[in-house]
């Protein structure tokens, strides 16, 4: 684990003229090992059309984002670009701003995006250290009123102390839409990422480490969670704290969440007492607030009984699950349905399912497993090809094992190869971004 660095102190916030970027001091910090990197396409777009634009200072910056009049390609050579204010750019094309050199990067203390649009951020590290006087859900990148932004390629990352209770928010998107996070990396975070009032949001392929929360969603209307990686999400039990790896809730927005799919994530969270995905309304005011939730192929190993949770909600859908007690566990995890109108619960597997009167989901081919209540049915261990137990076993392990009761059912989820950071070459990965970019921009 890298330590905490001394850093130099920040420069007082300066204004640009038309770009109303606002820019601090330039200090030299070395990048985390990065996800791979991706080469930047514009498709459609003739490359004598697209402008590249080298820049080593924050004026320089500046001034390539206020001068782009066609698709723009800024290149940073690598140093800290202090705190960045992007507001009000709203132009009929796409700016990339992306590290010139992806083992050497441009890196951010704060990154805010306001009423702006058709930016894409590449191979950069945002570093959120919280100053004097910021709280504990101070962002370190946020969006506000922004249309089509991406985050490709990027670390998010706190103080790097081992201690995941002294940081802030690393992304916070709200009131947005079109706005996606693909291949990037977060840790050492009180919170990983949040999305609040969001349209169209989607979160593909990202590593989520140690970190108090990973995403907390509130009042999303569509998106797709999808084939991310969670591990080391660690509560503050001194402080009777709960943790989830995906949080979905009513907060201060008051709405409810819509045609949102959590699809192949794997939450390899051994016995932290962390929970898997926990949905509700946690607003005494709002019921069934959320609706047309899909929860399939995701991997749950852990030690609370929140393996699944969903709470007040109209109309939910939880397919081919995996959930497996980790070694050490204090609760075993379990499937629990409360208070949703309409669900189907088939082809999962679990040590629990837990069913709240008077309405209960159509259940079928699930795999009840053992469990320490009721210990008659198959063991976790019979249902798998590889090794379910111990610290951080590998997400292939929980491939359905032929031949198994799982196996014979149809039940467990299909691991996947790729989950989390996606393995392949930079063109590889921006032709799979550009084909993810391209299903969200079609909604």
């Amino acid at each position: 684990m890298m330590k905490s660095e001394k850093r130099a102190p920040r420069a007082p916030r300066t204004s640009v003229a038309k770009s109303c970027l606002a820019l601090a001091a330039f200090a030299a910090l070395a990048s985390l090992s990065a996800p791979a990197f991706a080469y930047v396409i514009f498709p459609g777009v003739p490359a004598s059309s697209v402008k590249t634009v080298n820049v080593s200072t924050p004026a320089q910056l500046a001034a390539a984002i206020a001068a782009a009049t066609g698709p723009t390609d800024i290149l940073l050579a690598g140093g800290n670009y202090g705190e960045v204010s992007i507001k009000g750019i709203n132009k009929s094309f796409d700016i990339v701003v992306r590290s010139a050199d992806p083992n050497n990067r441009a890196v951010f203390d704060e990154l805010v995006l306001y009423y702006t649009s058709r930016f894409r951020f590449e191979a950069l590290d945002f570093s959120h250290v919280l100053k004097n006087g910021e709280g504990l859900t101070t962002p370190g990148v946020s969006t506000n009123l922004t249309d089509r932004i991406a985050f490709t390629s990027c670390n998010f990352y706190g103080t790097r102390d081992d201690n995941t209770h002294n940081d802030g928010i690393m992304l916070f998107l709200r009131k947005s839409k079109k706005n996606m996070v693909f291949n990037s990396d977060f840790r050492q975070s009180r919170m990983s990422m949040a999305a609040q009032e969001m349209t169209n949001l989607f979160v593909l392929r990202n590593n989520f480490t140690e970190t108090r929360e990973g995403m907390n969603l509130d009042g999303v209307t569509y998106g797709y969670i999808e084939r991310n990686f969670f591990t080391k999400v660690i509560p503050n039990l001194a402080a009777y704290d709960h943790a989830d790896a995906i949080q979905v809730y009513v907060g201060s927005s008051g709405l409810g969440t819509n045609g949102l799919s959590i699809l192949a994530n794997a939450m390899i969270l051994n016995d932290a007492q962390a929970q898997g995905i926990f949905i509700q309304r946690s607003n005494p005011n709002s019921i069934r607030n959320h609706s047309a939730l899909t929860i399939r192929e995701n991997i749950y190993y852990g030690s609370m009984r929140q393996g699944i949770w969903v709470e007040d909600s109209n109309s939910l859908t939880v397919e081919r699950n995996t959930l497996v007690g980790a070694t050490g566990f204090s609760y075993e995890p379990a499937i629990y349905i409360r208070n949703v109108a309409v669900s189907t619960v088939k082809w999962n597997i679990a040590p629990f399912f837990l069913y709240v009167a008077p309405v209960v989901p159509t259940a079928s081919n699930n795999i009840d497993l053992a469990d320490s209540v009721y210990p008659t049915g198959p063991t976790a261990q019979s249902q798998f090809r590889g090794t379910v137990s111990g610290v951080d076993p590998a997400v292939t392990n929980f491939r359905v094992l032929p031949g198994s009761e799982a196996a014979v059912a149809g039940a467990g989820a299909f691991v996947y190869g790729d989950i989390g950071n996606f393995v392949g070459t930079r063109a590889a990965v921006e032709a799979k971004f550009q084909t993810e970019w391209a299903r969200l921009l079609a909604r």
